[in-house]
């Protein structure tokens, strides 16, 4: 599994970005992306960044959205809470799990 970070500024969040977010995501995962390791999530402690987990299968169905949004390679994040945007809630904890303590 790979894990994408990026960051969105407080100016476009207020400008409806995190609907179009969600909204693309959703409209990728539907064409193809679906997978129990594919999610979109925000950080509770820095509310304009966000993470993306995807299964090796999916990351060519999300990379616009990878590369609309910037978004890096990162570690699996070990020390923040996440916020489940988009993706199947039944497989969050398991995606999580050794993350959110």
């Amino acid at each position: 599994m790979k894990w994408f970070k990026f960051t969105i500024p407080p100016a476009q969040i207020a400008n409806n970005e995190l609907s179009r977010l969600q909204d693309m995501f959703v409209e990728l995962f539907a064409a193809g992306a679906e997978s129990k390791n594919t999610a979109l999530f925000s950080s509770d402690s820095s509310p304009n960044t966000f993470y993306i987990s995807a299964s090796e299968h999916s990351i060519s169905y999300i990379m616009l959205l990878i590369e609309s949004y910037d978004a890096s390679p990162c570690h699996k994040p070990a020390d923040e809470k996440l916020n489940l945007l988009a993706g199947r809630a039944e497989h969050v904890d398991k995606l999580l799990r050794n993350t959110n303590g």
